[in-house]
């Protein structure tokens, strides 16, 4: 498990690497690598903790077992890159504002008139400090499996309840959404 974890963190930073030294990578694709990095560490640290998860039989036949380890591996980066895009989306959308989170700007205007090509593009964070910020939350948002759903399911209480509960809090649903453990 540990190798096919630090296998795929090689593969997943390579590829990053690679497309910043190669091609222009868009600050979307870096917030999904940075959540799925968030994941593999947090895949990782819960293996000092691993118990028994497999049957006993299950370690005589390799083939499945190489073939559930890299799929079981996987599976934590991907639930990282989700739930770092969301998050992503969610400062974009500017539903929560603030010094700790990342501003947003459009970069240029898109040639082909396509709007959402042209946000995937060009509707990038500010500056360098809120790169930085966009990718650290993005990194959290992969290594900790709840806080992302946590935040979506306040965002959905907020709006099950009325706009009175979001305006008694200046308008701003992040002043609803309490403490971001």
């Amino acid at each position: 498990m540990v190798v096919a974890l630090f296998t795929a963190t090689l593969v997943l930073g390579g590829a990053l690497a690679g497309g910043l030294m190669c091609s222009r990578v868009s600050a979307l694709m870096a917030v999904a690598s940075a959540g799925a990095l968030g994941g593999f560490v947090s895949a990782l640290r819960r293996l000092y903790a691993f118990q028994r998860f497999f049957p006993a039989d299950f370690f005589k036949t390799r083939s499945r077992l190489d073939v559930y380890l890299v799929i079981y591996s996987l599976i934590p980066s991907l639930v990282g890159a989700i739930a770092a895009v969301a998050l992503y989306l969610v400062f974009a959308a500017e539903l929560i504002k603030g010094d700790m989170f990342p501003g947003f700007t459009l970069t240029k205007v898109g040639e082909s008139g396509d709007e959402f090509k042209n946000f995937v593009w060009n509707w990038q964070p500010e500056g360098s400090p809120d790169y930085a910020k966009a990718l650290v939350w993005s990194f959290i948002a992969g290594f900790s499996e709840r806080f992302v759903p946590d935040l979506l399911d306040r965002f959905a209480s907020i709006e099950r309840d009325g706009s009175s509960r979001v305006e008694a809090h200046s308008n701003s649903p992040a002043d609803d959404l309490g403490s971001l453990d």
